[in-house]
């Protein structure tokens, strides 16, 4: 396993304030994503069971991987990430185009080449924190704000800022923003940085809302898997309670119906003062049947 200290990251150096990914549909890179994934798996792919090999084992009679696999998350990224580091600390690049200043001792490894890269071409790069480095790195998605608070995948958040704006607040006088960025970390919900400002480095951490409470500690794969399942219980709920809304239309018309042929033919040809007469009293009696035996619904 690798031991990858924290403080590596806060003497980063980066060009700019945030770090931005290409579009999509950018098929010049493909090329060189791909071979980035190769290269990283051709380190572990020998050694690893469980590696999807060869044919398929449901279409064409293959061995099934999935019964050999054995390593879980947090093992495969160490591997990962000690492929990574391996590459970039000790893999001699042994056909690189060198320059003529180059000392003829330097080791042709990336972090050699980088390193004389910062002294001897590009001067001193600025310095970000650990926290910018992060936030700048993680995947952005636009939140909508409403009196429930910061909208993000059906999922609320808060923090101190917005309510002292008083954008939780429905009121005329109050306007929020209608469409906002914000980070988030694909393994934790209980955080995201949301950016009250356009083209800015500056974010506000926010926090899940207690309506939200039942996703504290949840990744957003639970969440996006939650979700997906609370919606198909939904529809099936829905289905249902149409079935018996439809069936209380029929009952309540039912009922008017029934309670109108019960009515007494000749109540037309009395009086109104005298059908309210006894108004009271008849109240009267049927609260005391119905303490005596209550209705009944068929």
């Amino acid at each position: 396993m690798v031991n990858c200290s924290d403080t590596r990251l806060k003497r980063w150096n980066v060009h700019s304030r945030s770090v931005s990914k290409l579009h999509r549909l950018r098929g010049d890179c493909k090329g060189v994503v791909e071979r980035g994934f190769g290269t990283v798996q051709a380190k572990f792919k020998p050694y690893t069971p469980g590696v999807v090999v060869g044919p398929l084992a449901k279409k064409r009679g293959g061995k099934d991987y999935r019964i050999d696999a054995q390593l879980m998350i947090k093992e495969f990224t160490g591997i990962i990430l000690a492929a990574i580091l391996y590459r970039n600390r000790f893999h001699t690049l042994e056909k690189y185009d060198r320059e003529p200043d180059m000392p003829t001792d330097l080791p042709m490894t990336p972090i050699s080449l980088w390193n004389w890269g910062i002294q001897n071409r590009t001067g001193k790069l600025r310095t970000a924190s650990y926290d910018t480095v992060k936030v700048a790195l993680f995947p952005r998605a636009k939140a909508t704000l409403s009196e429930l608070g910061v909208c993000i995948f059906g999922v609320y958040f808060t923090c101190q800022e917005i309510v002292k704006k008083g954008w939780l607040h429905r009121s005329k006088e109050v306007k929020r923003p209608q469409n906002m960025q914000v980070a988030y970390d694909p393994w934790s919900v209980d955080y995201i940085y949301l950016f009250p400002n356009a083209n800015s480095t500056e974010y506000w951490l926010c926090t899940l809302t207690p309506h939200c409470r039942e996703f504290i500690g949840c990744s957003f794969w639970d969440v996006w898997q939650i979700k997906d399942e609370q919606k198909k219980a939904v529809a099936e709920n829905k289905l249902v309670s149409d079935a018996k809304h439809r069936d209380l239309d029929r009952y309540i018309q039912e009922t008017i119906k029934n309670a109108a042929k019960d009515m007494p033919s000749d109540t037309r040809e009395i009086p109104k003062t005298q059908r309210i007469k006894g108004i009271r009293q008849n109240r009267r009696q049927e609260k005391q049947d119905e303490r005596i035996g209550p209705a009944k619904i068929e």
